[in-house]
C-alpha cells in the first residue's frame, strides 16, 4: 500500500483532514495528496489554529510510535491478565 493510500486511509478511519507531501531522492516533484490545492486548505485550516492548539494536534512518527507502543502494551497486559484469571 503506498503511503498516499495510508494517508488517504487514515483520513477517513479518523474522519480527520489530512495531506501528505512526500518528497524522493528519484524525482523532483514531490508526491502530494490529496492535491495541491487540497494540502494547501489543510495546511492553511492548521496553520489557522492559536499555536497551543497547533501543538496538540501535532505528531512525529517518534510520538506516534510511543503512542502505539503503549496502546499494545495495555492490549497484552489486559489478555495476560485475562489468561491468568481462566476467561
Amino acid at each position: 500500500m503506498t503511503r498516499s493510500k495510508k494517508v488517504n486511509e487514515l483520513s477517513t478511519l479518523c474522519g480527520v483532514p489530512a495531506c501528505a507531501i512526500i518528497y524522493s531522492p528519484y524525482t523532483t516533484n514531490p508526491d502530494v495528496w490529496p492535491s495541491n490545492a487540497g494540502a494547501h486548505s489543510v495546511i492553511s485550516e492548521f496553520r489557522a489554529l492559536p499555536v497551543l492548539d497547533q501543538q496538540k494536534k501535532m505528531l512525529d512518527q517518534e510520538a506516534f510510535i510511543r503512542q502505539r507502543i503503549a496502546k499494545l502494551s495495555e492490549q497484552l497486559r489486559k489478555r495476560v491478565r485475562r489468561a491468568g484469571s481462566g476467561r
